[in-house]
Parts: C-alpha cells; sequence; structure tokens
C-alpha cells in the first residue's frame, strides 16, 4: 500500500479552491473554511455543523400492526415484535454506548371511543423493565382508555422512531 503526504491538492484551473491541511490534519480550502461536505453524487449534503452537532444516529417508520414492517430506516435492520404495543428497535450498527436519546411518535389506525396514544421507553418509574441498550431500544405504544391506570398496550398504524446521540 503506498502513502500520499502532501499539504496542498490544487484544482486544475483556480488556485482559490486549492484543498490545504494544515499542520493539525484540518482540511481548508485556500480562501476559506470548507462549508458543505457531500456525497459523490453530490445529492447528500452535510456542513460540519450539522455533523458536529450529531445527526440521527438511526431512525425508522414502521408498521406496527400484525408483523411490524420497515417502510423506511436509516441503520435499524429489524423490528422484534413481542407482544401488541411492544417492539425493540435493533441497530444495524450499534452505537457506541446507551447514552443517547430517543424521539418517537405513533399514528393510530381508529381513534373512535379511544383515549390517547403514548409511545414510550419500556422502563417503569421503579426502573424496571428493559434498559436502552447500545445495539437497540424497547418501546411500547401505550392507550389511556380514561386514565393513565386504565392504560394497555396496542398495536398502532405508523410508528416513528429517530436516536440522537
Amino acid at each position: 500500500m503506498s502513502t500520499l503526504k502532501t499539504t496542498n491538492i490544487a484544482h486544475p484551473s483556480s488556485a482559490s479552491n486549492n484543498i490545504v491541511l494544515d499542520s493539525s490534519g484540518n482540511a481548508t480550502l485556500a480562501t476559506a473554511k470548507i462549508t458543505t461536505l457531500a456525497d459523490s453524487a453530490g445529492s447528500n449534503t452535510s456542513t460540519p455543523a450539522e455533523i458536529a452537532s450529531g445527526r440521527a444516529k438511526a431512525w425508522v417508520r414502521f408498521n406496527g400492526t400484525g408483523t411490524p414492517a420497515i417502510d423506511a430506516n436509516y441503520n435499524v435492520s429489524s423490528i422484534t415484535d413481542h407482544n401488541a404495543g411492544d417492539y425493540t428497535i435493533n441497530f444495524t450498527t450499534a452505537l457506541p454506548d446507551a447514552n443517547y436519546a430517543v424521539t418517537f411518535g405513533a399514528v393510530k389506525s381508529n381513534s373512535a371511543a379511544r383515549g390517547g396514544t403514548f409511545v414510550c421507553l419500556e422502563r417503569d418509574s421503579a426502573g424496571g423493565g428493559t434498559a436502552p441498550a447500545a445495539g437497540s431500544v424497547r418501546i411500547n405504544c401505550i392507550e389511556a382508555a380514561s386514565s393513565v391506570s386504565n392504560a394497555a398496550l396496542l398495536d398502532v398504524a405508523i410508528i416513528y422512531v429517530a436516536i440522537f446521540r
């Protein structure tokens, strides 16, 4: 394997578009900092600030009725259906640890004569249940008919989950 060592990559028609590496290894344009990174097709871009503040490490939209079916995702390999309204989202690539933030929502298919639907992590107030893990997170869809004490797990039409770290 060969190694190329350089501090300047020149654009063939414009000296102002040169990429310069400083002694710390930071890449800049000769006249300014790099403001946007793009994939090879140029269709997916990110700014350095967006990357530094944290993009979603995983997200999924899935059908929660019957056998869960993933509609769209990033870094989600599968959904485990434990029971009505009780799911584990399994990550394709595990996160470094379980210190992440989870956000979610749900759409019920039929709300006639029903209370509110809540999506929450599968934990109780005493710390029981399944703690988030580096490779997965367990969530529950709960319907509170008239009070939280009457809450029951239930399958819902669409569930949205995003993981940030």
